[in-house]
């Protein structure tokens, strides 16, 4: 298993965890699970991942883990839940910016206030 102190460094022990038999991507285990809170951390994890030579795979809500190839190792999972954020909506211009783990609920919410839709 890599080992998990980097990242726990860079988001916090929290936020790191050792992955279980649900966490497998089509059947491939994984091992370790990362929540970045924000892409500063995000860049960093990656940047940690690539140094050791970890296959990553990125996780939103999990909802799709069997669509694509089979990956060949799942060293680590970065998953998005935290970064589940509207940045910004521009009512007026009709466009919103919002984190890869923002859930399309929260996204239609705020659009919602202003009379939008998806």
């Amino acid at each position: 298993m890599p080992s998990a102190d980097p990242l726990r460094a860079i988001v916090g022990d929290a936020h790191v965890r050792p992955a279980g038999p649900d966490d497998a991507i089509d059947g491939a285990p994984a091992k370790l699970i990362v929540e970045p809170g924000n892409a500063q951390e995000l860049a960093l994890v990656l940047r940690c991942a690539d140094d050791a030579g970890l296959a990553v795979i990125p996780r939103g809500g999990g909802t799709k883990r069997g669509w694509g190839n089979l990956p060949s190792r799942a060293d680590l999972i970065v998953s998005t839940a935290r970064l589940n954020h509207v940045v910004e909506h521009a009512w007026s211009d009709m466009t919103a910016t919002v984190e890869a783990g923002c859930t399309v609920a929260e996204l239609r919410a705020t659009l919602a206030q202003h009379g939008q839709h998806l």
